[in-house]
């Protein structure tokens, strides 16, 4: 739920529940003695970098600065400190197991995706729209967008598009998750709700995100558990390796002369008609001619609305991050999703592989939206995480798995 039961843009129904629930617990944990301060990770260092960037784009631009600027800045403290900082800590110093946070996560994907389908018979066929039952502020109350003559469904979100990360980014962990429970009958109606849903927002880019994660995630699982050897750990990594320069080297090729590939590219792969393709490829063409003549500091967090440079926004979180703060900034972000993506890869039962498709996913999804004040993302980097550390801390819930080259695939005996 983004927008819905929301009483402004500002204040959604996730934030101020995330709020409630850090305050909560925080005030909970300082009356036992048991809060001392929130908990930075070594490997919090990029996304630290990146908000100190920011910062500095901030100070450079300061000659052009207004409200759109302070607003997007204190956005980024806000959604960083609270969805991930100060959630991650709570969660570590509370008692919260890993099995209630999964039970509420399911329940939150099922709410919303069977209200999906509903509101998609309704509009299209029942001739009812469900979606006038639920509280918008005001300027979210009218949508209606049509593809091949139906209406889109966007369930509790502001639009189908954001249905469609939400569902990507939680449904791969919870399918899976009940699946290695024996939960079979739970995970398969779990599965075919979340498809049905999924089919109504008739999003391409959640498609090719969803379907691009579904891949590596079933080809490093064929890796790892096909092929036998003690080259096999190897072999993965050096590829991830590999992976990750390339797509950094593509990043720094793309900001060069972005200009000069995309517009091909999107050619060559039938993209190119329509005015909504239209109007993002020339968005993102005045970003990148924006970042090649601000490449170090950007123009600070949402400068580009001062200047207009891409209308109302860039509809790319990845090109407004290098818009906004500069190549370091990207890079800095960049990092930090490499960081959690090599956390995943060290991940020692076999949910990892249903982590890798959904943070894949979201990382691929979140270059054509730019809505990073979402909490899902930040929820899904901080269950990875907790997972990461429960697998070596010698307490958790789930399988621990070790593999050898004489002693293939034991596990300690656990809910996994």
């Amino acid at each position: 739920m983004t927008h819905a039961f929301a009483l402004n843009g500002w204040f959604p129904l996730p934030f101020v529940l995330m709020l409630v629930f850090v305050v909560t617990i925080g005030i909970s944990l300082i009356a036992t003695g048991e809060a001392r301060v929130l908990l930075i990770e070594k490997w919090d260092w990029p996304i630290i970098a990146f908000v100190v960037w920011m910062l500095l784009s901030v100070v450079v631009n300061v000659a052009s600065l207004d409200g759109k600027v302070a607003s997007h800045t204190m956005s980024y403290i806000a959604v960083l400190s609270l969805y991930y900082i100060a959630f991650r800590s709570l969660i570590s110093k509370s008692k919260v197991d890993f099995d209630t946070i999964m039970r509420w996560v399911t329940v939150s994907v099922l709410f919303a995706s069977v209200f999906g389908v509903f509101e998609f018979l309704g509009k299209n066929i029942l001739g009812y729209n469900i979606d006038n039952l639920v509280p918008r502020y005001e300027q979210e109350h009218e949508y209606n967008p049509l593809y091949f003559g139906f209406v889109r469904a966007r369930s509790f979100m502001s639009e189908s598009g954001n249905f469609a990360l939400f569902l990507e980014v939680f449904s791969p962990v919870i399918v899976y998750y009940w699946w290695s429970k024996q939960k079979t009958i739970i995970a398969l109606v779990i599965l075919t709700i979340v498809i049905g849903a999924l089919c109504t927002t008739m999003s391409a880019a959640a498609m090719a995100s969803l379907m691009t994660g579904l891949t590596v995630g079933i080809s490093l699982y064929f890796f790892k558990n096909i092929f036998v050897g003690t080259w096999r750990a190897e072999f993965i990594f050096s590829m991830f390796r590999i992976a990750v320069l390339f797509a950094l080297l593509v990043v720094i090729v793309f900001l060069v002369d972005g200009v000069g590939y995309i517009v091909p590219l999107f050619e060559k792969i039938g993209l190119v008609g329509g005015a909504s393709v239209e109007d993002r490829l020339y968005r993102w063409e005045m970003a990148l001619i924006a970042i090649s003549i601000n490449p170090v500091f950007g123009v600070a967090p949402g400068g580009f609305l001062v200047s207009n440079i891409v209308g109302q926004g860039v509809v790319s979180w990845w090109l407004q991050v290098f818009l906004e703060g500069g190549i370091p900034a990207g890079l800095f972000l960049f990092l930090f999703f490499v960081l959690n993506l090599r956390m995943v890869l060290g991940i020692t039962s076999n949910i990892k592989y249903a982590y890798i498709v959904s943070l894949v996913s979201a990382i691929i999804h979140y270059a054509v939206i730019s809505d990073y004040w979402f909490p899902w993302l930040w929820v899904l980097i901080v269950m990875i995480q907790f997972t990461y550390k429960k697998s070596y801390s010698g307490k958790s819930d789930f399988q621990v798995c070790s593999i050898s080259s004489d002693q293939k695939n034991k596990c300690k005996e656990g809910s996994w």
